[in-house]
């Protein structure tokens, strides 16, 4: 379930001391809307909000069915402020599924102790070229 699943996940058996959020997302809804605000970048005519409403019932079938639960479960922007344990969020400044924002958000509501950093890389990047430590554009929330 990701990053958002396990900062929410207050029943796990083994509590970790803090969690390291990799390219979380806010909102499933502000993901689609950013994924095809691409497509109207491309050519589309249609609002991007408009295309996210026609798109986001199929990506919810799909990871329903990929990974077994639904996005409308999770709301890590509304659970954020709710978090205790310590959390690393972690963009890498390459990313093109993710923008920077959404990282950003979950931070500025994070209710406990965190800290946001940006690194080299990207989604595809091997696994030689990922980061070791964070930038110096790490910030505390």
């Amino acid at each position: 379930r990701g990053g958002a699943a396990a900062a929410v996940d207050e029943s796990a058996e083994l509590e970790p001391a803090c969690v390291v959020l990799d390219s979380p997302y806010a909102s499933f809804e502000q993901l689609a809307v950013d994924l095809t605000r691409a497509k109207v970048a491309a050519g589309f005519s249609a609002p991007a909000w408009a295309l996210a409403q026609i798109v986001l019932p199929r990506l919810e079938a799909a990871v329903a069915e990929l990974a077994d639960f639904s996005t409308r479960e999770l709301r890590p922007l509304r659970c954020a402020p709710l978090m205790r344990r310590p959390a690393l969020f972690v963009h890498a400044r390459d990313d093109k599924l993710l923008g920077p924002h959404h990282a950003q958000a979950l931070a500025a509501k994070y209710g406990g102790p965190c800290a946001l950093a940006t690194c080299d890389g990207g989604r595809k990047a091997p696994p030689r070229a990922a980061p070791t430590a964070p930038s110096r554009s790490t910030s505390s929330c």
